[in-house]
This record gives C-alpha cells, structure tokens and sequence, in this order.
C-alpha cells in the first residue's frame, strides 16, 4: 500500500468521523440551562410555574422543534456540499496542463530513440538479430502511434516499479531475460 493510499485512508476517515461528531453534537447548547438541561425540559418547567401560558409552552415547542429540523437540515446540506467540493476538486487540481502534457510527451520520444538506438547496439553487438531489432523498433511505433491516437500518456509501468514494463528492479529483483525486467545485458552476465 503506497503512502498516497495511506494519506487518502486517513483523510477519509478523519473526515467521516468529523462529520459524524458535528451530526450527532448538541444542537441547542446556548439554549440549555445551567445543569444541561434540555431545552424541552426548561420550557415544561417555565409553564409549570405559571411564567408562560399553554399557547405560549405550544408555539416555543413548535419552533423548537422547527429550529431542530432546519439545523439537521443545514448540517446534512454542508456536509453533502463539502463532499462534492472534495469530489470536484481533487480531479481539477489534478488534471494535467497542455503544456505538461507536450513535455510529458516530447520525453516520451526522446526515450523511444533512446530505446531504438540501444536496440541498434544489441543488434551490432550480436545479442539480437536484426529481424529481432526490426521487430521491437516496429513495436515501439506501433506503441507511440496508439498513444497519439488516442490521446493516451505514458504511464510508470503495469507495477510501477515492481515488474515489467515499470521502473526498478522488476521482476525478480532484476534477475531474468530482457522481458523479465533483468536488463538486456543480464543474458550476457549468465543471470
């Protein structure tokens, strides 16, 4: 698991169980008496004594219970708008610029010659055969071609880092034949 999963794991849950809290907080605080009493309980008290009428003791209740609704109510819309706002946010500031793009790609065939022209060396060196050499130069087209077509860019590999076609050691710790992500000299140094 990558520190990036980890840092979204905990970010989620921190804010899950924020949520949770501010959801299930008291509502009326201010309006509690000095021993945390409800306020349910304070306005049956106030009509006990005669301080307010029956109509009175009705209608606070009535509101009271209106002003408990619309609270959840705004709480339920804040929380669904800072989710979309997480949501909508976290791709836009990812997305990557045209100008990133063309270097991203203009890197990408810079390291395609660069692949094509140590195949050449392989093929002069004798460790491909030149139908091989053509075969893999073919490929690479093909590959890039795809890209361009589709709008595609290159990415780190199937296992980014950890296997073929990625960056590292790759397969068995770098130990295997060209495809195995041992590296083409590895046939050479009898791996």
């Amino acid at each position: 698991m990558g520190i990036g999963m980890l840092f979204n794991i905990l970010f989620w849950g921190a804010l899950i169980y924020l949520a949770i809290r501010f959801l299930n907080k008291g509502d009326f605080e201010g309006f509690t008496g000095k021993r945390g009493e409800p306020p349910e309980e304070i306005l049956h008290k106030r009509y006990a004594r005669g301080e307010i009428t029956r109509e009175q003791y009705q209608q606070m209740l009535g509101d009271l219970k209106n002003r408990r609704m619309m609270d959840m109510k705004k709480k339920w819309l804040a929380l669904v708008a800072a989710v979309l706002l997480v949501a909508f946010a976290v791709p836009a500031f990812a997305a990557i610029t045209d100008a990133q793009k063309k270097e991203i790609l203009d890197l990408q065939k810079q390291m395609i010659e660069l692949r094509k022209k140590m195949i050449d060396k392989y093929v002069e060196a004798g460790q491909l055969t030149p139908e091989q050499g053509k075969l893999m130069k073919d490929r690479m087209d093909q590959m890039e071609k795809y890209r361009e077509q589709n709008g595609i860019l290159p990415g780190p590999g199937m296992m980014q880092g950890g296997g073929c076609g990625g960056f590292g050691f790759g397969a068995n710790g770098g130990f295997g034949g060209p495809m195995m992500g041992g590296g083409w000299g590895a046939q050479t140094q009898g791996l």
